[in-house]
């Protein structure tokens, strides 16, 4: 290794980086699937699968960007694997507002949602408090998310 060129090194360092950063690519493309999301949260996968949504991926509704996703995510593997957290007992917002907030982030995008449609629920959204209040929580059915907990304990 002593006796390794300038020019040598060079490539080494090169590589080493090229590896590092595709590799880092790889992760985050990975874990930023549902496919990851359910190696551990395989009940809330059931639930989200008879909810209102079964084609709409994790990430779609629960992201803060993914810089922060990544740092949540990895306290939450950290946590996962020193058993201080268990996945499975999380527990599905109740809020409205929360809910609401990820209903709208795809259903009020003006390039994403017909006029119509808007100008329609501007009004609902004036009387009633979240999308919830007429449509239910179609994210994931808690009925069957509290089933399969049940039965774990």
């Amino acid at each position: 290794m002593k006796n390794l060129s300038a020019k040598a090194w060079a490539v080494i360092i090169v590589i080493v980086a090229i590896v590092g950063v595709g590799g880092s690519v790889g992760a985050i493309k990975y874990t930023s699937t549902s496919g990851f999301c359910v190696l551990c949260h395989d009940y809330e996968k059931s639930s989200w699968q008879a909810g209102g949504h079964p084609e709409v991926g994790c990430i779609t509704c629960h992201t803060k960007g993914l810089i922060m996703d990544k740092m949540v995510g990895m306290k939450k593997v950290v946590l996962t694997a020193s058993g201080k957290v268990d996945p499975h007992h999380d527990k599905l917002s109740n809020n409205p507002k929360v809910t609401a907030k990820n209903c709208m982030g795809c259903h009020f995008d003006s390039k994403k949602a017909d006029p119509t449609f808007l100008a329609k629920h501007q009004e609902y959204m004036q009387n009633v408090e979240s999308c919830t209040a007429c449509h239910g929580n179609l994210g994931h059915k808690q009925s069957i998310w509290s089933q399969k907990l049940t039965a774990k304990k």
